[in-house]
């Protein structure tokens, strides 16, 4: 009787899957080996003092310098070099360093060395507005509005003129005019954009609410209007320029009038003069795009 039930329990284990025992078993012993790992690393940074802060701040402009994340910081805890790691209000300093109006993101963290590490990533302003009452701020990438920086002056497309929007911190935009200067920037800052990106370094609005651009070469302006069918009209543009400049100097033409859909006008000086002390109809020269 013995001996049958001994030979049933051989059975059972043949029949056993040894290979995924030992696999439930290796994970279980890796698992168990973590959480003492864990537990130890977390014991050690507990009786561990800061060491350090290591800062390091992400994008092509200097609105914010290392000295300004460490002055907030100082204001959360002062002189938290040499504190023990467990009374560093990460969570808190990290609240504080985001309040900052030119930083876009901040995280912060402490490595097992003890270090305090702070990415910050900046803002990045695309066109500068001066409105009506010579008030002056930032649009950044995202539509939002922020103030001067006192440590930078980014090379950016400037709008002024007949503009109603008023500053505010971190605020969208209230105004058509302000959106659209927002629209022209955006395609003006974009990759594929590279030359106007260059060539247009000014946007004026006049006082019948007109963009009027401002080239960097070429002794004209260019009468935008607004932003619908922006690309198309700037395509049309890139056209003339490269047709009708080279034959007559980019100095020919004071205006050029790209408000009208699939049509490109140039207007000379003498022609502007004229217009100015005759009642007669104003003859330009313009080019069509089909």
């Amino acid at each position: 009787m013995v001996y049958g039930l001994w030979s049933i329990d051989k059975k059972q284990m043949k029949n056993i899957n040894w290979k995924r025992v030992f696999m439930l078993s290796v994970w279980a012993i890796s698992l168990v080996g973590v959480m003492v790992l864990l537990s130890f690393v977390s014991n050690r940074q507990d009786k561990m003092v800061c060491k350090g802060v290591k800062i390091n701040i992400e994008g092509k402009n200097f609105l914010v310098e290392k000295g300004d994340i460490l002055t907030l910081m100082n204001k959360v805890l002062p002189q938290f070099v040499s504190r023990p790691l467990d009374e560093i209000p990460v969570e808190e300093i990290e609240k504080v360093v985001r309040m900052n109006p030119f930083v876009e993101r901040a995280d912060i963290f402490i490595d097992l060395d003890g270090i305090v590490r702070i990415n910050v990533q900046q803002r990045e302003p695309i066109v500068r507005i001066i409105n009506k009452n010579y008030q002056s701020f930032y649009i950044d990438k995202k539509g939002r509005k922020m103030p001067l920086s006192l440590n930078f002056s980014p090379r950016v497309m400037v709008a002024n003129g007949f503009i109603d929007e008023l500053p505010a911190y971190n605020d969208t935009l209230k105004t058509a005019t302000a959106k659209q200067i927002f629209e022209l920037a955006q395609f003006t800052t974009n990759e594929k954009n590279e030359f106007w990106s260059a060539q247009i370094e000014q946007v004026y609005v006049n006082d019948n609410e007109d963009l009027e651009l401002v080239p960097r070469v070429g002794d004209h302006r260019i009468l935008l209007g607004n932003t619908e069918g922006l690309e198309q009209r700037m395509n049309n543009l890139m056209v003339f320029y490269k047709k009708a400049l080279p034959r007559m100097g980019w100095n020919e033409y004071k205006i050029i009038n790209i408000k009208y859909q699939n049509q490109v006008i140039g207007i000379r000086d003498s022609l502007i003069r004229k217009q100015v002390t005759s009642t007669d109809t104003l003859k330009t020269d313009s080019t069509r795009i089909n």
